[in-house]
This record gives structure tokens, sequence and C-alpha cells, in this order.
């Protein structure tokens, strides 16, 4: 089923991102842009990725601190579902939970290896993108905003061909359709995505835009301070999606 109108995509960065008080900020601003299909492309909370980069070389040099330094990112997420979801934090944090013991079981093969592989590196690099969307997923939810979480590592399919990794555009598009159709929520939420990710790691920057008819884009300033003045462009960047209306 073809949407009857397009999206408009929203870019929050990683300052938007950055705790709590600035990802309740990001659900308010959308929350009053009613009447317009939304795609929201969010990046990980500030410093995450670069965090996630240091511990998967720590881990790697065989170095204990990468112990500790999960511990403290584990955390900083934990403590974010809390004070953004309240009472109704008990199941994300305990997805946090398994994805950061998931996590330590890849640095601690890491670490037996005594080197980052490019493999490891694409799957944990890309993760702090997969929480912060889930957690905005969810306050949109705790806030009586409608909300599904996409994990677009679902809908991206990519080949190997000889200039490298190149997006199935035919099969994403089918896979997407039939997620938005299957899908009673009016609003979704996913990780960004990228051809060289999409299928063992957390995909990024972008490539899931073909697959969502979208009218334009807007850039928010960072961290966004209200409702006006963003940046218009004519270009969309990925798939988290939420809607005023059923996809």
């Amino acid at each position: 089923m073809t949407p009857s109108f397009p999206f408009i995509a929203h870019k929050f960065g990683g300052s938007s991102m950055r705790d709590a008080e600035r990802i309740a900020q990001v659900a308010a601003i959308l929350s009053t842009r009613e009447g317009e299909r939304q795609v929201v492309v969010v990046s990980a909370m500030q410093g995450v990725t670069d965090a996630l980069i240091a511990l998967a070389h720590s881990a790697a040099a065989r170095s204990e601190v990468w112990r500790d330094a999960l511990g403290r990112l584990r955390e900083r997420h934990q403590a974010t579902a809390l004070a953004l979801l309240g009472a109704q934090a008990e199941a994300t944090v305990a997805w946090l939970e398994q994805e950061f013991a998931d996590l330590a079981d890849v640095l601690h093969a890491l670490a037996l290896l005594g080197t980052p592989s490019r493999e490891a590196l694409d799957l944990i690099q890309g993760l702090g993108e997969v929480w912060s969307s889930r957690l905005l997923a969810e306050h949109f939810k705790v806030r009586g905003d409608a909300a599904v979480w996409c994990d677009a590592r679902e809908v991206l399919r990519v080949r190997a061909e000889e200039l490298g990794v190149m997006v199935d555009w035919a099969q994403s598009q089918a896979l997407f359709d039939t997620l938005r159709d299957r899908q009673p929520s009016t609003r979704m939420s996913s990780p960004a995505s990228s051809p060289a990710t999409a299928k063992a790691a957390p995909p990024r920057s972008g490539a899931m835009a073909p697959t969502i008819p979208a009218r334009s884009s807007v850039r928010w300033p960072m961290p966004p301070k209200s409702t006006s003045g963003p940046t218009s462009t004519a270009s969309t960047a990925l798939i988290r999606a939420r809607c005023p209306r059923p996809c």
C-alpha cells in the first residue's frame, strides 16, 4: 500500500539527544507538529558513538579499562530510561541490560583475539543509535502518543557487488511496506541505516531514504530550542517515522 501523502523527515543530532531532558524536548517538539507524517532521524546520545569505538579498541588492546567504561555507559542509558519512562521503564531497562550483556560478550571476544575486526567495529559503533531511537519511541508511548520502534536491520537488505556493498532497494522497499501496513500505530522510530552494516550491524547514516516518499527534510538546531528555526532541505535521511495517521 503506497502512502497517500509523503513523510516529512526530521533530523536530531547527538546534542539534541544528550540526556533525558533533551530527548523529552525532541518528543515535545515533534508532538506539536500534527498533521504531517514524520520520519524522525536521531543520532546516538552525545558522545556515545565515540565511547563505543573507544571501547572496541580498548578491548582489542586487552586493556581492562573497557569494563569500567562499559559499566558507565550502561548506567547512563539505564538512568536515561528511568528518567524518561518512570514507572513504565522496567521492560526498557531489561532490554538495555540484555543489549549491554551482548556487547560485553563481543568486547570479551575482541580481548581474546587481541585485534579489532571490521565486522565487530561496525556492529559496536552503531549501537548508540539503536538505543537512543528505542528510548525516544518508548517515551512517545509514555506521553500517550502511539509509537512503534522499527529496527531498520529488519528492513534494509544489501548485496555484494563489484564496487562494494549495495542496497537492494526493491526488497528493502517491500519489507518496509509490509512492516508499515501491519502496524496499527501512528508512529514509528528506528535506527539510521547504511549499506555497509545492514546485515550484521546496526545500520547507520541514511540509506533507507528511498523506501519512504519524503517531501522534505528538516534539520533542527543542536539542541532544538523551539518549534521554529529549523533548516529545510529537499532530501531525506532515513526511516525513523512517527505519523499522526496510520502508515
